[in-house]
């Protein structure tokens, strides 16, 4: 989905189907994530799909959290990778929620996943 943001609506489409619409009304409600818009110097974070859907089910909670994993958007010349522009200071953030959810986990799929992301979480940060 690539979303552009304007005053009171965003238009989207998606690439794999061509379907594309119009969202209004989201202003003020739990899905209006614009206050998350960061304005500091962005890094670049890449996420796969199946990373970025359990981010997203972990931060239902933790809105500053879920719009950084919510902007993740498609590069067409690397499928699968997903690029998210973020502040050093978001992804210190998510890479402090990364360790809760790895220390909490209990199986090693979940485990190994976790550890990748404080991986790639860290070479955001330092810019590798």
């Amino acid at each position: 989905m690539v979303a552009r943001p304007e005053a009171g609506r965003i238009e989207w489409s998606c690439p794999s189907c061509g379907e594309a619409g119009v969202l209004t009304g989201f202003e003020g409600t739990e899905h209006d994530l614009s206050a998350y818009i960061p304005s500091k110097e962005m890094r670049l974070w890449g996420v796969d799909e199946e990373s970025r859907d359990v981010l997203l089910a972990a931060t239902k909670a933790l809105p500053s959290l879920r719009a950084l994993v919510a902007r993740a958007s498609p590069v067409a010349e690397v499928p699968g990778f997903l690029r998210i522009d973020a502040t050093v200071g978001e992804l210190d953030a998510m890479y402090t929620f990364v360790e809760q959810l790895r220390d909490g986990a209990r199986n090693r799929w979940r485990i190994e996943l976790m550890e990748e992301l404080r991986g790639s979480l860290c070479d955001a940060m330092d810019r590798f």
